[in-house]
């Protein structure tokens, strides 16, 4: 499992998405000159939900929330460059 050491109970939510979009970018990389598509971000996203809810306060929702926005961002900025 990648590190998301830097994630505690106190990190904020634009602290938190700043860290997944950063651990998330590579693979986007990855996917988009595999010619894979978006499904493989959402998968892999999942890997980090146990994870963030031992290391935040947030809410399942708002964890899921948190990835959807990291998985869109990282893949939005290697598509458009």
């Amino acid at each position: 499992m990648d590190n998301l050491s830097g994630i505690n109970n106190t990190s904020s939510k634009a602290e938190i998405i700043e860290e997944l979009i950063k651990l998330f970018t590579p693979y986007a990389t990855e996917l988009i000159h595999s010619g894979a598509d978006f499904s493989y971000m959402n998968m892999n996203a999942d890997n980090f939900t146990d994870q963030l809810k031992k290391q935040t306060r947030f809410s399942d929702e708002e964890i899921f929330e948190l990835l959807n926005e990291a998985c869109d961002t990282s893949w939005k900025k290697q598509v458009n460059g």
